[in-house]
């Protein structure tokens, strides 16, 4: 067992978190060097992994951050799929993909992935590009921003599309866990080779799922992936070749 999956890891975390260390280092990454300069190194990997006609899912596209150069980088060959519940950042994403000069090779889909087909209530801040926009659970459905949206499950999506994703990257607010269940089988599938994933510890444990990283972890090993954590809060999950 590593350090990073010890009870005594977890418990730290959820002390900096109830002491307001997290948020406090949070604010000063988001107004000092904004979004996509403190997840600059996520992302050179994220992009160093991509290839020409590969597939990419953006689950938890948002605004469009990776899709539209996702979409460069494949090329006219590649396709990217970007999945976003939110109806502000779908109709934004809209709008760009109307604009886009690049290959007309992206799909958008206005629903969430999860472990089941659905409907969920979701936090929907309309004009609000925060991470506060989440799938809401029991007592928190009473929120008056919340809305309901479709749930699909990624194996779901493969058997109507028959197209495995080489690379999927996911970044949807504390039901990560929920969203690579819902994609079982794709995992086995040998296209894909790499998962990028941001895992959010403290939306995970207001769920209840105070240990679901080391769960997640747990998980893609067993599906035969190798886990490299890029820093506190992202992996990249890539498949192990079978000597």
């Amino acid at each position: 067992m590593t350090f990073r999956n010890s009870t005594l890891y977890f418990q730290m975390r959820s002390w900096a978190r109830r002491a307001g260390i997290n948020k406090l280092i949070g604010k000063l990454r988001y107004f000092s060097f904004k979004r996509h300069t403190y997840e600059k190194k996520f992302s050179a990997r994220l992009f160093g992994e991509l290839r020409k006609g590969d597939c990419f899912w953006d689950v938890g596209a948002n605004v469009g951050f990776y899709l539209f150069d996702a979409s460069e980088v494949v090329g006219i060959n590649g396709k990217v799929v970007g999945f976003e519940p939110s109806r502000h950042s779908f109709s934004e994403l809209e709008r760009k993909l109307k604009t886009h000069q690049g290959p007309s090779n992206i799909i958008l889909h206005n629903e969430a992935l999860g472990d089941e087909v659905g409907t969920l209530e979701f936090l929907d801040k309309s004009g609000d590009e925060s991470v506060s926009n989440c799938i809401l659970d029991g007592e928190k459905k009473s929120h008056p921003q919340s809305i309901q949206v479709a749930v699909i499950t990624g194996d779901s999506i493969c058997k109507i599309a028959e197209n495995v994703p080489q690379v999927i990257k996911i970044d949807v607010e504390g039901y990560e866990q929920e969203v690579l269940l819902g994609m079982s089988h794709l995992l086995d599938s040998s296209n894909c080779r790499a998962i990028f994933c941001e895992v959010h510890y403290g939306l995970l444990e207001k769920r209840g799922k105070k240990f679901a990283p080391k769960e997640i972890e747990a998980f893609l090993v067993k599906k035969g992936y190798g886990i490299d954590w890029i820093d506190d809060s992202h992996f990249k999950g890539t498949r192990k070749v079978k000597e």
